[in-house]
């Protein structure tokens, strides 16, 4: 027998079920789908614990941040995005003059969400009863009044509570709004003309929240397959428990062995999940198990290393190499726009794919001494060629990485000739 198929036991983890657990069905709330790692408060507790959705009337989509409403309009699970309005704007008593109450609360350190790079603010100073005196400061029309009191809105300022004192003014809040909108907008004005947008409604467009969506503390859980989740303790009436649900049923923290189990093989330290292994013609198709987990489009952290004394590439792998951290701090090059990806991958800066044939070679030099990382990975050929290249760098990148590549091994160890 050869000498690889029988250290093909030893490598192969049996890691977890193939198929999606029924704890963790997706769900949906009017026309909003509701897919991992988001999950609605009726539904299973299969999500993270930060990503809670309430459905509303059976159509009205709710995110909770520290117990205040914001309303979704989307979810974007290839760019890791939901796309949100504070829903005390929802109110069309005063479309013009939106009375918010709370600013945005984010505890950076362990939030599972972060304002997107899209996003800006402008502040509101409600009911003053001093002229506010700012260069920015532009008074709202329509506002709910109060005797004298006046109500402002500043494009771009943000007031403290010591100057929001000095005029008397009952509350300051900051609202985030999309960067985009909020340069069209023109403050106060009940109708605005040639392009631009009034106050109320660049509140309404709402702002955009990244969601993360790698958790170190359901790593081990995903990287076996599972879906990570948190259950009420049963110890503490008032705590939660993190818990990996698997197709054979709640675990505590990764997917165990079973007869639905999906073999992974190790590879100089990383993850590769087996799609496939012909024997006929000693071929292995593999995929990085990161890969799997990683959404529409899904980050590559590593090149692919093995011993090549077993295992080779075959003819019908092409490669993608990705170049990350990409000038961080100038603004990309037009001629690089075709080539840019998301996500941003780890770090600041742009990312790149490319594919073999597609790019000038010294196109691709000179893009990398802006970069601070790359990385090459094998894809099978034919996958490649099929893929389309319209939504290649919007996603299809993802799909041909999800197909994997393929190894063969050598039916004797030529050292032993």
């Amino acid at each position: 027998m050869a000498p690889l198929l029988l250290l093909l036991p030893a490598l192969l983890l049996l890691a977890a079920a193939d198929a999606f657990p029924a704890s963790c069905s997706n769900a949906t709330c009017g026309v909003h789908d509701i897919h991992y790692p988001f999950r609605l408060d009726s539904a299973s507790d299969c999500g993270y614990p930060g990503l809670v959705l309430v459905c509303e009337n059976n159509s009205t989509l709710i995110l909770p941040v520290k117990s205040h409403r914001y309303r979704v309009f989307s979810i974007d699970y290839g760019r890791h995005t939901v796309s949100v309005f504070d829903a005390d704007a929802d109110d069309g008593e005063y479309p013009v003059c939106p009375r918010l109450h709370v600013n945005l609360t984010i505890d950076y350190a362990s939030s599972w969400l972060q304002p997107a790079p899209s996003d800006s603010n402008i502040t509101f100073l409600y009911n003053c009863k001093k002229n506010a005196s700012w260069s920015s400061a532009v008074e709202l029309i329509g506002c709910q009044a109060d005797g004298d009191k006046r109500s402002y809105v500043l494009p771009d300022g943000v007031a403290t509570g010591a100057e929001a004192y000095e005029y008397e003014c009952e509350e300051v809040v900051v609202a985030p709004v999309l960067g985009v909108h909020k340069a069209r907008m023109v403050p106060g004005s009940p109708a605005p003309a040639n392009g631009s947008v009034g106050v109320g409604d660049v509140v309404r467009a709402g702002f955009e929240l990244m969601y993360n969506a790698h958790s170190p503390q359901c790593d081990g859980c995903e990287r076996s397959g599972g879906w990570c989740g948190y259950r009420h303790d049963q110890m503490d009436a008032d705590g939660m428990e993190l818990t990996c649900f698997c197709d054979s049923g709640p675990a505590a923290d990764r997917c165990g062995e079973g007869p639905s189990a999906t073999p992974v093989i190790r590879l100089a330290g990383e993850n590769y999940t087996v799609q496939s292994i012909s024997y006929d013609s000693r071929t292995i198709i593999l995929t990085d198990s990161d890969v799997l987990i990683g959404g529409s489009c899904p980050v590559v952290h590593h090149d692919v290393s093995f011993d090549s004394v077993w295992l080779h590439n075959t003819s019908y792998n092409d490669n993608l190499t990705f170049h990350f951290g990409c000038y961080s701090r100038d603004p990309v090059p037009p001629a690089f726009d075709k080539y840019q990806i998301d996500p941003a991958g780890d770090g600041d800066g742009a990312s790149f794919v490319f594919t073999p044939d597609n790019h000038d070679r010294a196109q691709e030099q000179d893009l990398a001494v802006h970069c601070n990382d790359a990385v090459s990975v094998p894809v099978r050929s034919d996958v490649l060629m099929a893929t389309n290249q319209n939504n290649f760098t919007r996603g299809g990148y993802g799909d041909v990485l999800k197909q994997g590549f393929e190894l063969a091994w050598s039916m004797n160890n030529e050292q032993d000739g």
